[in-house]
């Protein structure tokens, strides 16, 4: 959010491991940004592998684009450098202090936003996998298994939970799976 609200930060770069929580990360920072009055309006459009460049437009144009009100436009899954231009982003020279203004959040597993902005307008995050502990309290608490510590699990429960390597999207899927379930053998 600091970044959001920094006027000289136009676009900010979350990269990371798929499944880590990058997709859920910048939506919920986009919610935020509208709730609390940061900007007016939160476009989202999915780039992919084989960008189609008249589809991202017809996504965000159906959204928002050029409504003359400050505006987070998201970006997901870039696999290359974009050139923003060309699919009709571009940057304001008001560092975001007026109406009109237009900030861009990018998703990749890549870091490759120095690619796509100049250094000094760009903020980058590494979004990285849980650590173990963090993976297994997620695991225990979305399977519904009652136990006081991490001590407590089963080996099997353990075992279960470790092989989504940290990974929240893998841990909330097999987790969700198994919850209620007696036995994981």
């Amino acid at each position: 959010m600091g970044a959001l609200k920094d006027p000289t930060i136009k676009m900010i770069g979350m990269h990371g491991t798929g499944g880590v929580g990058k997709t859920t990360m910048v939506k919920e920072v986009g919610n935020v940004a509208k709730r609390d009055g940061v900007f007016d309006d939160v476009a989202i459009a999915v780039v992919s592998r084989n960008l189609d460049k008249k589809n991202v437009q017809g996504e965000l144009a159906a959204q928002l684009l050029q409504n003359g009100k400050k505006n987070v436009v998201i970006l997901e899954d870039i696999w290359d450098p974009l050139n923003l231009e060309e699919i009709g982003i571009r940057y304001t020279t008001d560092y975001g202090n007026k109406e009109g203004c237009c900030k861009v959040l990018v998703t990749s597993r890549k870091n490759l936003f120095h690619m796509m902005a100049p250094k000094a307008w760009t903020r980058e995050f590494l979004i990285q996998s849980l650590e173990k502990k963090e993976a297994r309290t997620l695991f225990m608490k979305t399977a519904e298994i009652s136990v006081n510590s991490e001590k407590e699990m089963t080996s099997v429960e353990k075992a279960v939970g470790d092989e989504c390597g940290g990974l929240p999207v893998s841990i909330l899927a097999v987790a969700k799976a198994l919850k209620g379930k007696e036995s994981y053998a």
